[in-house]
């Protein structure tokens, strides 16, 4: 009894540890150390910029890119930089989900988009949708080369690409990804998508049997290819979320069309 008491004395007057934060760095996990939380989170350097091909400058003097000065601290010998302040020096964002503990930080303009791309007998649609998302009515899809895939180019110089699935039972869903306008081709890179297109973001659409999304999310174009204005290859990864509320996730999805990108 004695043991017991002393056991939650201690317990008791233990302090509280910090909260674990799982943190994301384009929607894909973050493998470097990781410091603070929200307010103050800070990412070990090297990694990160391995993890994104960043062309990050870190030297004795600190840590820039592009020119611009990136607030970091070095702790143990390890170069660590303030996430938040990153995400805003190239135009991105960072978003807190409290109820999953995450930290999802959306960094704009990196070079290293996946795996590299090529040919390859990849072709398939799967789609995660969350509880209450019309889409895809909460379930899991996986659509494979059994489905009819049809892609074509939409607007002017490649701007955007259209795919259409076709299920042998008779589902049918439909996804278009472009880039902001005025901005050429679309290429491999990582997009904020908030709606139709045109006007300073990229548009995204995705709708399943005439079930519509609002098509505010972001989406990272791993592989592409053309030939004479019509799409040969495409590799997407994609995320809709509500307006305005980038933590209420509606549904995830991985696009694959004859590409080598697993």
């Amino acid at each position: 009894m004695l043991h017991r008491l002393l056991l939650v004395f201690i317990l008791l007057g233990a302090p509280a540890h910090a909260q674990a934060w799982e943190v994301f760095v384009n929607n894909k996990p973050f493998k470097g150390q990781v410091i603070g939380g929200p307010s103050d989170l800070l990412l070990q350097a090297e990694p990160l910029d391995q993890m994104l091909e960043l062309d990050l400058a870190i030297d004795e003097n600190g840590v820039s890119l592009d020119g611009q000065v990136v607030p970091s601290e070095t702790r143990e010998g390890a170069v660590f930089v303030n996430a938040r302040k990153l995400t805003e020096l190239s135009g991105g964002r960072l978003v807190v989900n409290k109820e999953l503990s995450s930290i999802d930080v959306y960094i704009l303009g990196s070079k290293k988009t996946g795996a590299q791309g090529g040919e390859g007998a990849n072709t398939y649609l799967i789609v995660k949708s969350l509880p209450g998302d019309p889409v895809g009515q909460g379930v899991e899809w996986k659509l494979f080369d059994n489905c009819r895939f049809t892609l074509s180019s939409g607007y002017y110089n490649k701007s955007s690409v259209n795919v259409s699935v076709d299920t042998p039972d008779g589902h049918n869903w439909r996804l278009t990804f472009g880039v902001p306008e005025n901005q050429g081709p679309l290429k491999p890179g990582f997009y904020h998508a908030s709606g139709s297109y045109g006007g300073a973001f990229a548009s995204m659409s995705v709708s399943a049997d005439s079930r519509f999304a609002d098509g505010y999310g972001t989406f990272e174009v791993l592989d592409i290819a053309f030939a004479r204005d019509r799409p040969t290859r495409l590799a997407v990864d994609f995320v809709v979320h509500e307006r305005g509320k980038p933590e209420k996730r509606k549904l995830t999805g991985k696009l694959r069309y004859k590409t080598s990108v697993p």
